[in-house]
């Protein structure tokens, strides 16, 4: 094998460890963007699921506004 050949052979196979490398890169990359993903929407779906838990019903509410005002106007 000449000089040149052994070169592009050593260059080549450079490249592809480069490219294996990046390919690694990109896939741990994108696994964790994807676990990122599914973590945030379960954050969002809990978040959800709390205020739904606060929520009370209108006549609840309803009953809570009245005591407050009823409170305000004894204060005056």
């Amino acid at each position: 094998m000449s000089h040149t050949a052994v070169s592009q052979s050593a260059m080549l196979q450079d490249l592809m460890r480069t490219f294996h490398e990046r390919e690694a890169v990109y896939r741990r990359t994108v696994h964790q963007m994807d676990e990122a993903a599914r973590f945030m929407e379960r954050g969002r779906i809990d978040f959800k699921q709390q205020q739904k838990k606060k929520e009370l019903p209108l006549f609840d509410r309803l009953k809570e506004w009245v005591t407050h005002v009823e409170s305000l106007m004894k204060c005056t």
